[in-house]
């Protein structure tokens, strides 16, 4: 469909990664924007696999998933993509975010170790916060929360866009990844 908006989470579809609680954020996002499509892009063991297919039953026309992909076919993705989704609960460090933000992509992420430290709520991303761990009920809704939002705003889906992009080339181009590690191992001599 021409006016679909596309979703992408990039990873390894578990728990940890938080794809089960964006599947149950999914059934709410639905429930108001019904012209969206989730596309889950990673490799899942067997069992997870099975979960997950059980847990995007509700809405098996509006969920994709592909398993890995090859990099061209995962940039084709991240080209067509409307919003990027990273909903880990940990990351040691976030290359799909810098993947993400170099496609320019406006960014639903968590609070997560290692996710916050990329990303500032409003300014290259919406934050999702996950609050109390023992609640999951609390991260599903602000997941879907904040999907919603970037769905129903262009002009902040423009903006943080945007700044998803200039947080890239500031931060993580190749050429200052190589000036902070030189830094880095200047310092420790």
């Amino acid at each position: 469909r021409n006016d679909e908006k596309i979703l992408v989470v990039i990873g390894r579809p578990t728990k940890q990664k938080g794809v089960f609680a964006l599947m149950e954020a999914m059934k709410l996002v639905l429930k108001t924007n019904r012209n969206v499509r989730l596309v889950v892009i990673g490799d899942a063991n067997e069992q997870s696999f099975r979960e997950l297919v059980e847990k995007a039953s509700f809405a098996a026309t509006s969920i994709t998933f592909t398993g890995i992909l090859d990099k061209c076919s995962l940039h084709k993705w991240l080209s067509i993509a409307d919003i990027g989704i990273i909903p880990s609960y940990y990351e040691q460090f976030g290359f799909v975010g810098v993947e993400m933000m170099m496609h320019g992509l406006p960014i639903v992420a968590s609070n997560g170790m290692g996710v916050k430290n990329m990303f500032e709520n409003d300014k290259n991303a919406v934050i999702a916060k996950i609050g109390n761990r023992n609640n999951p009920n609390e991260y599903v809704r602000n997941l879907a929360k904040a999907i919603v939002k970037l769905l129903n705003s262009p002009d902040l889906c423009n903006r943080l866009s945007s700044e998803a992009r200039k947080t890239y080339e500031d931060r993580y181009s190749i050429h200052d990844m190589k000036e902070n590690y030189r830094a880095l191992i200047e310092s420790l001599c």
